[in-house]
């Protein structure tokens, strides 16, 4: 039968009288234009999926950053701040509540355990005459927050331990104590820190701690957190 529409084959003959394949009417492939179109929309969707993932992952680790930053700031600055209120307290008749006070360095003078023979003062400490108080030191060296406890035994103070560290990663963008008297004027410390009268007369002390993600990434802000609190001395006239 001859002629056809679509969907209709042909079954010819080439030149050399050899059968050709049949074909159907009308098909054809794509071009290479529509191939290289194709793959550009491919190539923009994935980099558009990709920006998003990137963006989104990017976020949470941040967030992630964030929160732990938060949690160790709020850690040491409790640590601190309950200790620092206990400032004078049932230390009998101890002359000097805060022995060294500067903006990077405080002493103060606390019974934080009550008398208990556990740590951070053993039982024959504690159980001496006039013994029992605590004197703690919170001082930063280089990037370090360091705590040490001496102990009262009723005549002498004694190293209980070597200092710890209590936090990590501290910038020393300004200084880590501030002081204040019942007037709420700063009291500044000198060279030496302040003198016997001042520390008699600080009512207040300021307490700042940033801290900084030791995770550094080239092209990438460097993740900080600052606490900030301010702790009255109720216990020191």
């Amino acid at each position: 039968m001859i002629g056809g529409g679509a969907g209709d084959y042909r079954n010819s003959t080439d030149p050399s009288g050899r059968a050709m394949e049949p074909r159907a009417a009308g098909t054809a492939g794509y071009t290479m234009l529509e191939l290289l179109v194709s793959l550009l929309i491919v190539t923009l969707l994935l980099a558009g999926l990709y920006s998003v993932l990137f963006q989104t992952q990017t976020s949470f680790e941040a967030q992630q950053i964030a929160m732990t930053l938060r949690q160790e700031s709020r850690i040491v600055m409790n640590g601190m701040t309950m200790e620092l209120r206990m400032a004078g307290f049932d230390v009998g008749n101890l002359p000097e509540m805060i022995t060294s006070a500067s903006a990077g360095r405080l002493t103060f003078v606390a019974d934080i355990d009550g008398g208990s023979p556990e740590p951070p003062c053993d039982a024959a400490i504690e159980n001496a005459a006039a013994g029992g108080a605590e004197r703690l030191t919170y001082r930063l060296q280089g990037t370090d927050l360091l705590r040490s406890v001496d102990c009262w035994n009723g005549s002498a103070w004694s190293r209980d331990s070597v200092e710890q560290p209590v936090a990590r990663n501290v910038l020393s963008n300004g200084p880590l104590f501030r002081y204040f008297d019942d007037a709420d004027s700063e009291l500044l410390p000198g060279r030496s820190g302040l003198t016997p009268a001042q520390r008699a007369a600080v009512h207040s002390i300021a307490i700042a701690v940033e801290l900084q993600d030791p995770t550094v990434i080239p092209g990438k802000p460097v993740a900080t957190f600052s606490a900030r609190t301010r702790v009255t001395l109720r216990n020191i006239d």
